[in-house]
Order: C-alpha cells, then structure tokens, then sequence
C-alpha cells in the first residue's frame, strides 16, 4: 500500500512521531491557505487553527481516507468564525489542499518510481519530503495569490452578480474531487511505474487547461469591466457637460436679467429718486449678489476636483440640490487629482451618500448639506453633512437590506453602501446620526 505525506499518518511509526507528522501536514495547508491571500488571516489566529486542527484530527489516527475531508471541514468552521465568509473559506481552502496534493503526488512519484527511494520505512527522508512540501506548496501559494491579485479577481466583492465566484467555486471543487479520488485510487491500489506516470501527466495537463480556462475567463472579465468602466465614463462626462450647458443657460439668463436691473435703477436716477433707489438696492440687488458670490465660490471650489467624472457626479448632485432649495456648502480648499478607489465604485459610494443627504435634507427644516474633500499626508476624507429632522435611527439597521424611511423597494441604498466599501481594506466609513443632523464621513487611505 503506497502511503503519501500530506495529513496520511503513518501506522508503522511511533505515535509521537504519527503527531509530529501531523502537525506539519497541517502546518503546510494552512500555511497555503494565508499564502494564497484571498483571505486575510492574523498571526494569532494562523496558531491557533494549526493547534486545534491538530488536536482534533489526532483522534482520527489510523483512519487516513478520512483526514481530508475532517479537516477541510475543521477549518472552515474555524475560517467561518473568524471572517463570517463562506465562498471565499472554501476557494482557499480547496485551493490549498489541491496544491498540497499534486505536489505531494509528484514528490512521491519522483521519490518512489524514478529514484526508487523507499521513504515509507525512513524518517529521514519522509522528513525531507514533508520540508520540500511545504517550501514548494508555500511558492506555489504565494504565486497563485499574486495571478489573483494580478488580474483583479475578487472573490470578496459581493457587487458581482456572482457568476465570477460561482464558476471559480465550481472549477476548484471539481479539480479537488478529481485529486482526491486519485489519490485514494494510487493510496490503495498497486499501480504500475507506467500507468503512475500516465497518472502525473493527466493530472499535470488537466492543471494546464484549468489554468488556462482560468486565465482567458479572468481576462475576458477584466475587459468586460473595462469596457463598462468607459462607458460609465462617458455617462459621468456627459452629465457633467450638461450641467456646464444648464450653468451657460443661467448666465445667459443674469445678463439679461442685468440690463433690467439697470434700466429699473436707471429709472429711480431719472427721477432723484434716491430713497426709492436705496430700498431697492438693498433690497433687491444686494441679496441678489450674495447669492452670486456663494454660486461662483461653490462652483469654483468644486474646480479643486481634478478627477473628471467624480467632479461631474458632485456637480450634478449639486445642482439637484439646488433645483430642490436646499443650501449647498463645499469645502475643497486642496486640490485632490487621486483617490486610491476604482473609479466606478467611487462615484458609487458618493452617489448614493449625495441622493440620501438630499432626500433627508428636502425634508429637514433647515434645508442644508455640507460636502467636504480633505487631502490628508496618507489620505483622502470625504465628508457629507446634511440636515435632518425626525427620530434618531440606530446606526446597526439603516446598513440592513430592505431598510428604508422612504417607503417599500427603497432601501438597498446604504445596504450597498455597505457592500461596496466592505470589498476595500482601505476604506473606513463612519456614519453620525443627531437629532438634527446625519454625517457621513468615509477616510480612503492611500
């Protein structure tokens, strides 16, 4: 009966020796696990799983074809406490246990049938082949999780109708079936030198494919998002060219407005009318400037935004507020020419937060929104304040799907807020609620 290294205990060797090998099989899956890097896992925590996958599947000593599966099992409950993930656990966990397993496999084959090397009844080299398990099974790891990062492939992002995760869920399940039952097949039949490298060549080419299915369905995925991403783009661009033609209109419309206001004033100078004319000044002409010099000033700031289709968003945001008589502040004194956020999702996260701050501000007393763009050393911090009349809501339930104060089919809103943000290690939200005021403050590090 051939026996393999990887989580197989030895029924000829010393308890002692039964549990050290143990320990590093399992040292060298997790090790996989936090290498491939979908997941993140904490030093402490790392620890931790090895000690008590260890401990538990210790009191399955001599049952071998059980192993595999007890502690896939094991460590996705471990993973699932800790991250409250499931998709992802298991794509890092099957992902591990399949690299673990074809280099095992080879490793024995090399071993066994090429150098014809009997490890079963030596520690010394059963020592050696667990060593270059883990180093080989660890650069694999780390490979593999920069090919993922690489192409952008994230498991985590619940954005994604999740076919992306559905199709790579699938196709790492299949493949550690497939290794599986191999494995259990070379374990406990005798087979051939011939037939064992027919064996590696299957399982070599069928890596092969999957690698490269996996590689043209990454890249036709990346590019569908880049070609939506342009046309977003566009959408953004557009609207902002439209809210430039609605400023032109505006214009227009002072300058004629202007030569009216001179010719009534003109009237009151024909006349030496000069009390009538200050009245009319103070009352008419005065306000009126004010509300110019706010207009310019909060036109102008928004100018501090060098990234074109974030700055299009807020201007048109802006402008929806003002169509609706709410009082607009803007607060960009730096210029701010990078966010370290996909631009889509930015203007995502900034719609949203802008569409809810001028509903609940149309509907507040005061009538009024704060926007301010902070351009920190290691980050960017973006601000939207807005008033709000109405009873303090607990911070926990308005991020709940289907919350809503603006009746049925409304509150999907902040719950992909939520959802968004939680794809970003990098990005904080922080969320005030008063009596008379809601703050939204979310920090981009760079």
């Amino acid at each position: 009966m051939t026996k393999y290294a990887i989580v197989l205990i030895r029924g000829d060797i010393p308890m002692i020796n039964s549990i050290a090998f143990l320990f590093i099989s399992i040292l060298i899956l997790i090790t996989s696990i936090y290498l491939i890097g979908i997941i993140k896992l904490s030093i402490k925590n790392f620890v931790l799983n090895v000690i008590i996958c260890t401990l538990l599947l210790a009191t399955f000593a001599g049952k071998t074809y059980l192993m595999l599966p007890i502690f896939f099992i094991i460590i996705n409950i471990l993973l699932y406490i800790e991250n409250k993930k499931i998709i992802v656990n298991l794509i890092s966990s099957i992902f591990a246990v399949i690299i673990s397993i074809f280099i095992d496999t080879v490793q024995v084959f090399i071993v066994r049938d090429v150098l014809c090397i009997n490890y079963q009844n030596n520690n010394t080299v059963y020592v050696i082949m667990h060593i270059t398990l883990l180093i080989a099974s660890s650069i694999i790891s780390y490979g593999i999780g920069k090919v993922i990062k690489g192409f952008k492939f994230n498991f985590k992002d619940k954005r994604s109708n999740g076919k992306e995760s559905f199709i790579a869920l699938a196709n790492v399940i299949l493949t550690a079936a497939i290794f599986y039952i191999i494995t259990m097949l070379i374990r406990y039949y005798d087979m051939s030198v011939n037939i064992m490298r027919i064996i590696t060549t299957i399982i070599t080419v069928y890596l092969m494919l999957m690698l490269a299915t996996s590689y043209l369905f990454m890249n036709f995925n990346r590019k569908e998002q880049e070609y939506e991403a342009r046309i977003r783009e566009f959408e953004h661009l557009t609207e902002y060219t439209t809210n430039l033609e609605t400023l032109n209109t505006e214009m227009r419309s002072f300058r004629h407005d202007y030569i009216n206001i001179l010719t009534s004033m003109s009237e009151y100078i024909k006349d030496d009318n000069m009390k009538e004319l200050r009245k009319y000044f103070n009352e008419k002409i005065v306000p009126l400037g004010e509300s110019l010099n706010k207009k310019n000033l909060r036109f102008g700031l928004l100018g501090n935004i060098k990234i074109p289709e974030l700055k299009g968003l807020i201007t048109s945001k802006v402008i929806m507020a003002q169509e609706r008589y709410i009082e607009v502040f803007i607060d960009i004194n730096e210029e701010v020419h990078k966010i370290n956020m996909d631009i889509i999702d930015l203007c995502r996260v900034v719609g949203i937060i802008m569409d809810n701050a001028i509903d609940s501000a149309e509907k507040s007393k005061n009538k009024l929104i704060k926007i301010a763009l902070i351009n920190k050393k290691n980050s960017v911090i973006f601000i939207v304040e807005n008033s709000y009349d109405g009873e303090v809501i607990k911070l926990h339930e308005i991020f709940k799907k289907g919350y809503s104060t603006k009746g049925e089919n409304r509150g999907l809103g902040l719950y992909n807020l939520k959802n968004i943000l939680s794809s970003y290690e990098n990005v904080y939200l922080d969320t005030v609620i008063n009596e008379d005021e809601f703050i939204q403050n979310i920090e981009i590090k760079n």
